[in-house]
């Protein structure tokens, strides 16, 4: 089952599992979406209190959207981390181990076997040396020597590096509650006490913790929803159906803004015809251009 691919203690017992198909789900383009665009948009704007985000493709940051207004709910595939001496490398440095199906090695981890072995080996010809053995028989004794060397390592004690994404049976972040929540210190410094409209983009509401978004908010925060599939579990103040690129476009044009992307119509979100909207629609964009904090939770986004 893909689920078991993504489960911690099958990743502990065998990371070849994970790796045989990570490749499959590696975030394979850099090139982040006109939505993703609208994100920068409301920040450069200071309209943008947060983006709450289910994604693991890292496009809001290479958006533009900056590390204290992100919370990338089940981490990323931006960096990797080793499960034995937590080292953290760039996830680019294991990108090719990870498309070739190979369990990337830690550096940090991996130098110091080699020191080990080193020391064992010298250790093993010192006491060859102290026990006088025949110099003629030196060849054999060194092939005696490597062959002990040879006794293969524990997987794990070196094959440790994970993406530092969530798996099944690990624990989030406590980023998310205390970012939303506050801390047990500072309870009055959530999002839920600064936020002003919460949008949904592009994500079926099924799948804590962004799940958990709708129910923390006060019924007074006006809520948008954008997705080409309505939910029916979750009733919003504003449902867009239909492509979320276009959608967006139609909204920053309506606020006035201006959004410069190449996949939308004339490269400018001014060009082009737009959406229709429905009569509960009208008076959106009023909110958006007006409000000062939005969160936005992207597959979900909040502003």
């Amino acid at each position: 089952m893909k689920q078991d691919m993504f489960d911690i203690e099958v990743f502990r017992n065998d990371p070849r599992i994970f790796y045989s198909f990570a490749r499959q789900v590696l975030p394979s383009t850099t090139a982040f979406s006109p939505t993703h665009a609208f994100l920068r948009l409301l920040q450069d704007k200071n309209k943008l209190l947060r983006v709450y985000t289910q994604n693991i493709d890292n496009l809001e940051q290479l958006a533009g959207v900056r590390e204290d207004k992100l919370v990338q709910c089940h981490g990323s595939f931006a960096t990797a981390s080793c499960m034995r001496c937590k080292l953290q490398v760039s996830g680019d440095e294991i990108r090719e181990d990870v498309i070739n199906g190979i369990v990337p090695k830690c550096p940090a981890c991996e130098a110091e076997r080699e020191r080990q072995e080193a020391r064992k080996k010298n250790s093993l010809k010192k006491r060859k040396r102290n026990a006088d053995w025949d110099d003629d028989d030196e060849d054999e004794d060194d092939n005696i020597i490597e062959g002990i060397m040879k006794v293969p390592q524990p997987l794990l004690n070196v094959l440790m590096i994970q993406p530092d994404i969530t798996f099944f049976g690990e624990q989030l972040s406590k980023k998310f509650d205390y970012t939303l929540l506050g801390s047990p210190a500072y309870p009055d410094s959530g999002d839920v006490r600064k936020c002003d409209l919460l949008i949904c983009i592009g994500t079926s509401l099924k799948v804590a913790p962004v799940s958990e978004l709708i129910g923390v908010l006060p019924a007074s925060v006006p809520q948008i929803y954008i997705s080409k599939t309505p939910v029916t579990h979750i009733e919003f103040d504003t449902t867009f159906l239909g492509n979320c690129d276009d959608i967006i476009r139609d909204l920053v044009r309506r606020c006035e803004y201006i959004l410069e992307h190449e996949k939308l119509e004339g490269g400018r979100s001014d060009i082009g015809e737009g959406v229709e909207w429905k009569e509960h629609q009208t008076g959106v964009h009023e909110i958006i251009s007006k409000g000062n904090t939005p969160i936005v939770a992207e597959a979900s986004a909040a502003a």
